[in-house]
């Protein structure tokens, strides 16, 4: 993986399984699933660092699960939020989303660029480790969640 284009594949492939993913768990499930990919992709990013030795595949592997997972995100969240919300709060909950995807790229510059200072391995390790605070949070928070009455609708 030389590129972007290449993450970006995965992401695309992540949105061509969120529809099969929806359809078969349901959004709920779908939400935790999605957390799970990327937490494990993390975890393999960020151990791929351990022992003194980086390991550039073991480092490309993780991104492409969590590339993977992005794409998942990117689909499942708003479709879940969509048929959840009510009419009047639709478009809010969306745009919120939205929003707050923005808010977290700002937040990763900002990371990246005090720890970029560091000449230890907290440069790198600190920026990746903290890709695990999302999907932990929406893994935690999703029993609480109600399915989706669409696709409980829709299942029968």
């Amino acid at each position: 993986m030389k590129t972007w284009k290449e993450l970006t594949a995965c992401a695309v492939i992540g949105c061509l399984i969120a529809m099969y993913l929806n359809n078969l768990l349901g959004r709920r499930l779908s939400l935790v699933t999605t957390g799970v990919v990327s937490i494990i992709g993390v975890l393999i990013e960020v151990t791929s660092a351990t022992g003194g030795k980086g390991r550039f595949g073991q480092f490309v592997a993780g991104k492409v699960i969590a590339s993977i997972a992005m794409g998942l995100a990117v689909n499942i969240v708003p479709i879940y939020l969509s048929e959840t919300a009510t009419g009047a709060a639709r478009g809010f909950a969306v745009s919120v989303y939205q929003n707050i995807q923005i808010l977290g790229v700002i937040l990763a510059a900002g990371v990246v660029y005090a720890s970029s200072k560091s000449q230890t391995p907290s440069a790198y390790l600190i920026p990746m480790g903290l890709q695990l605070i999302a999907p932990t949070i929406m893994v935690l928070v999703s029993p609480f969640l109600p399915e989706s009455p669409r696709w409980l609708v829709w299942k029968g």
